[in-house]
């Protein structure tokens, strides 16, 4: 199969292209779950998959926990629906905690003592309470556990992925913790083999065409449980060859070529990027991902679902967006210049600024 045609397959399973949802619950709901350790490309992320969604709506979304942001996949924070934490943890908290077994070990959080702690940060939270990760460490410090730094935060993240806490709403641009039976009511996870059955099917009919390869780097998982989660679905899959390899999508025709360029300015994170490890370089190609000026990450410039170019943007004191600076990868033509320049406004209806963009090898 075509890689070209590949990267406008995963566009469409991905939302990335025209009949986009209509809120940030919606974009999580179909993905399963969205990288999101960086708030403001996070919520880009999202906005770009559903119709005329702000920065703030997002932010009312995960206030209102339609949408909650937890660690999950693997050891950062993702976004997720209510209806599926449950059934995600179950898939692949194990595999994460094991993950996190070293610095457990280095910060003196054995098992006694992070089971300890977990009903240290249930007892702070109970009633409804949102509280920030300084005020949990000053619960934890009044129930006889001091904590403080990484060991706070492993802590923290230990209860995240034993289904005790989850965020809570944003209280002076800090980010709160609450009980997550308060936050996402109801429910019992399935057995973990159920679970990853769900997991492969979700990633395969809205990342696909990929590999096992990437499903297991994307999701924390051995090939082995890999593997047996996608035979397990395989009769709902249909199976591809790219190039030697092997690669699953759901059912289904793929998309057309566009009449036009298709101009997207992705995060460096997006799930168009962070979804595959193995066959990556559909997306990227050879480029790598670089840093500007204070190590602020480059974001991708694509064309048809392929890396053009990197993108980052300046910040006023607020933390938001002034400008956007585009360094292609390749001489952009006409269309593809009119697409970047559609993209930045779009960006720039998103965060509510008005921006404009520079190429420095204009």
């Amino acid at each position: 199969m075509d890689p070209a045609l590949v990267a406008r397959w995963r566009l469409a399973n991905q939302l990335l292209t025209p009949g986009a949802t209509r809120s940030a619950a919606d974009v999580v709901g179909r993905l399963g779950a969205v990288q999101a350790q960086d708030l403001l490309p996070s919520a880009w992320s999202l906005a770009q998959r559903a119709e005329g969604v702000t920065r703030e709506a997002v932010a009312d979304e995960l206030d209102a926990g339609a949408v909650l942001r937890t660690h999950v996949l693997r050891p950062t924070w993702h976004a997720v629906a209510p209806a599926d934490i449950r059934w995600l943890l179950r898939a692949t908290a194990p595999r994460v905690q094991r993950s996190n077994a070293a610095l457990y070990r280095r910060e003196g959080l054995d098992e006694e003592t992070r089971a300890a702690t977990r009903r240290a940060l249930a007892t702070a939270l109970a009633d409804g309470r949102h509280r920030t990760r300084p005020e949990l460490g000053a619960a934890l410090t009044s129930a006889g556990w001091a904590l403080d730094g990484l060991a706070l935060t492993l802590a923290v993240m230990d209860a995240e992925l034993e289904g005790v806490v989850v965020n809570g709403v944003v209280t002076d641009r800090q980010q709160t913790y609450a009980l997550l039976d308060e936050r996402a009511p109801g429910g019992d996870a399935p057995p973990r083999e159920e679970a990853l059955a769900e997991l492969a099917r979700r990633y395969v009919t809205t990342r696909g065409p990929a590999t096992i390869d990437d499903l297991a780097s994307w999701a924390s998982l051995t090939l082995t449980e890999a593997r047996a989660a996608v035979a397990s679905v395989a009769g709902e899959l249909e199976r591809v060859d790219s190039g030697g390899l092997t690669l699953w999508v759901g059912p289904g025709d793929p998309p057309p070529a566009p009449a036009e360029p298709r101009v997207d300015l992705v995060q460096a994170y997006d799930e168009l990027v962070m979804s595959y490890l193995r066959t990556r370089d559909v997306v990227t190609g050879d480029a790598v991902l670089l840093t500007r000026g204070g190590g602020a990450p480059m974001h991708w410039v694509l064309v048809d679902g392929r890396a053009a170019g990197r993108w980052a943007y300046r910040r006023d004191g607020r933390g938001l967006p002034t400008r956007v600076v585009v360094e292609p990868l390749r001489p952009l033509s006409p269309a593809e210049r009119e697409g970047v320049g559609n993209a930045v406004h779009s960006f720039g209806d998103f965060v509510g600024a008005a921006l404009a963009w520079t190429d420095p090898a204009a």
